[in-house]
């Protein structure tokens, strides 16, 4: 196989008709027949399944779809990379996590790897923002990437954004306050406490509040707002209440507090930026960062 053969294919994906393909690539349709079979003699099955008014792609062509997308991908990042290797640009780019809430603890190793490839060409600075901080950057373009929670971004049409990793939540307490026994989440001790949330500025707080009451059994009058989540953390850590959270090493290293996975409970962490972001040191960032998640799940 060749690269005119995938991009033949790839554009064939795109527009699901053999005319169509070949005006956008300034070729005869015969062309795109001949390569697309060419193709798949060397595979040894079809990509397509054919009728006389559709064209649909075989569960084997979804397969390849995928993988030649990711390569292509990879491709051009490297190219790009390597055209810009000798180019010592000077260039900024700002980046914010939410804090508090476990994304910087999760995250900040893989950025880290990052930030060191673009060392020499790309300055880079760090911040950790609340939910409205962080919120407002992003709708504002004062921000090149916000790395936050899925349910902050995902309703916001001005906003891109690209998936990085799941994280569970589950219920965090001061051992004192005994909601687990013997290794069991007492729900009626949790429906006693107060439930510390960090609401100002969150645009997921009323989804996230939903999740609580359907997966941990939590009642809406035990909740109490908070303006951060470092707030919600401390009252949870001078055994004033509970609170959802990810297992960081702040729970993980602190004795005197108990976390218990709520298996349903779960957000994903995201890369978000606003599309009228147009720094295009943001945009080799983000790519980066696709490609390792692309390497990330096939190595796992």
């Amino acid at each position: 196989m060749n690269s005119t053969q995938i991009e033949y294919f790839l554009t064939l994906c795109k527009y699901k008709n053999y005319s169509e393909t070949a005006r956008r690539l300034y070729v005869s349709q015969p062309t795109v027949s001949k390569q697309i079979a060419a193709l798949e003699e060397e595979l040894g099955f079809k990509l397509f399944h054919r009728s006389t008014t559709s064209l649909h792609l075989t569960m084997q062509g979804a397969m390849m779809k995928k993988a030649f997308t990711e390569a292509t991908d990879i491709i051009e990042e490297a190219r790009s990379e390597a055209k810009n290797l000798h180019d010592q640009i000077s260039e900024n780019v700002r980046i914010a996590f939410l804090e508090g809430s476990g994304v910087a603890a999760i995250m900040l190793d893989p950025f880290s790897d990052i930030i060191q490839q673009f060392r020499g060409k790309t300055n880079i600075s760090i911040d950790f923002m609340t939910h409205k901080q962080m919120n407002d950057a992003l709708k504002n373009n004062e921000i090149d990437i916000g790395v936050t929670l899925l349910d902050e971004v995902r309703n916001n049409h001005t906003l891109d954004y690209t998936r990085l990793k799941v994280i569970n939540f589950g219920i965090v307490a001061h051992k004192s306050l005994g909601v687990t026994q013997n290794n069991i989440l007492d729900i009626s001790r949790v429906r006693q406490l107060p439930f510390y949330l960090s609401t100002e500025g969150s645009l997921g707080v009323k989804n996230f509040q939903k999740e609580l009451e359907e997966h941990a059994g939590i009642d809406k009058a035990q909740f109490v707002s908070q303006p951060n989540i470092d707030s919600v953390m401390l009252n949870v850590e001078h055994g004033m209440g509970i609170a959802a959270a990810s297992n960081t090493p702040r729970i993980e290293n602190n004795d005197e507090l108990e976390f218990y996975p709520i298996g349903n409970l779960n957000t994903t962490i995201v890369a978000a930026w606003n599309q009228q972001n147009k720094n295009q040191a943001r945009n080799r960032i983000i790519k980066r960062l696709r490609r390792s998640i692309i390497e990330s799940r096939h190595s796992s």
